[in-house]
């Protein structure tokens, strides 16, 4: 199977999630906008595990937080 790749231009200083269904299936997309911009980075990427498991995630989750 081949990779999917996908190439996206980003502002300066944006932050780009990537995620699996454990995080975005259970989160709303207006939480996952405010955790992901807590000033640490670590910390946001921590407060987005917790707060799916908070809700009960049924699933992993799996965060990757990127700061350009």
């Amino acid at each position: 199977t081949e990779p999917e790749l996908l190439q996206v231009g980003l502002p300066g200083a944006a932050r780009l999630l990537l995620c699996s269904d454990g995080l975005h299936d259970v989160v709303s997309e207006r939480e996952l906008g405010t955790l992901v911009a807590r000033a640490d980075l670590d910390a946001a990427a921590r407060a987005l595990v917790q707060r799916a498991n908070d809700l009960g995630g049924p699933d992993n989750v799996t965060v990757l937080l990127v700061q350009t």
